[in-house]
């Protein structure tokens, strides 16, 4: 009987736990990751915040980023939005593609572009633009949540 309790009990009622799905880090497929909004399941900021330059953001962080060190494949999504909220602006993306520390360990991607899968201001590992700001932290995950 105790045999047959741990079997229930390892198994659930779904089966083995399925790690999450690779984020892609190739521009596009990125791009089709973010428009389709897969992330938006992840753990977020209950709602938008003030940001840089006027804008409101909202971040997304799959279940294995964390501030203090992520393993490669953690992801984190920002949504840059309008002033006012009404309006989404862009996507910011950062992937854990090394096990290293620090924004050399990441790929960062950012585009204003929702339609065109090639238009991107940033992809790439350790992007100079992102990596001043990201390197101030452990492992270059930025939120306050």
């Amino acid at each position: 009987m105790r045999t047959l309790l741990v079997l229930a009990l390892l198994t659930g009622c779904g089966g083995a736990i399925e790690p999450p799905a690779p984020v892609p880090t190739e521009p596009a497929e990125l791009h089709g990751f973010l428009a389709a909004g897969e992330y938006q399941a992840w753990r977020s900021e209950p709602d938008l915040k003030p940001g840089l330059n006027s804008t409101m953001h909202r971040v997304f962080l799959r279940e294995d980023a964390a501030i203090d060190g992520s393993p490669v494949g953690a992801a984190a999504v920002r949504e840059l939005w309008d002033a006012d909220g009404a309006e989404q602006l862009a996507w910011s993306a950062v992937v854990k593609v090394d096990p290293g520390e620090g924004p050399e360990s990441w790929f960062f991607y950012e585009t204003y572009d929702f339609d065109d899968r090639e238009a991107h201001l940033v992809a790439e590992v350790a992007a100079n633009g992102c990596a001043s700001c990201h390197a101030a932290e452990v492992d270059v995950i930025r939120t306050e949540y």
